[in-house]
């Protein structure tokens, strides 16, 4: 499945993490499978004003595409974050963020950055057949 993808898809994108997203995608099954747990995942979720804040932020130039969001917006997301998995802790394990596929690459390596265990997928990467049990939600307010 990933060489697959990645012939299908390298003739036409140049930029890695675009190639990676797309072979994500293709993995979609087995992501879901060691996501899951009896056909349900638990994820915290971006309320659409945040992903449209991170969107409007990725940047695109002749060095690349990276994310440029203002360090204070950044770190008041980034705290948010972190307050959400501390009140969900007893309720998954793993913390588990859910974004758009448009910024996931992005938005994941922003919060590497300060949380490092966190997982970050995509709706892209997990099964239609899935439950998604969004346990918080992060906003601006």
């Amino acid at each position: 499945t990933i060489l697959g993808t990645v012939s299908d898809y390298a003739p036409a994108v140049r930029e890695t993490e675009v190639l990676t997203e797309y072979v994500r995608q293709a993995l979609k099954r087995t992501i879901t499978r060691k996501w899951s747990d009896g056909g349900q995942i638990r994820v915290i979720t971006l309320d659409s004003e945040v992903e449209r804040l991170i969107a409007n932020s990725i940047t695109k130039n002749e060095q690349g595409t990276y994310l440029s969001l203002d360090p204070q917006m950044t770190q008041k997301i980034v705290t948010k974050i972190l307050d959400s998995i501390k009140k969900v802790k007893d309720v998954i394990s793993t913390p588990i963020i859910l974004t758009s596929p448009v910024i996931r690459v992005y938005f994941s390596k922003m919060l590497e950055q300060f949380y490092p265990g966190a997982v970050v997928l995509s709706f892209n990467e997990l099964n239609s057949d899935v439950q998604i049990q969004a346990v918080a939600n992060i906003t601006l307010d």
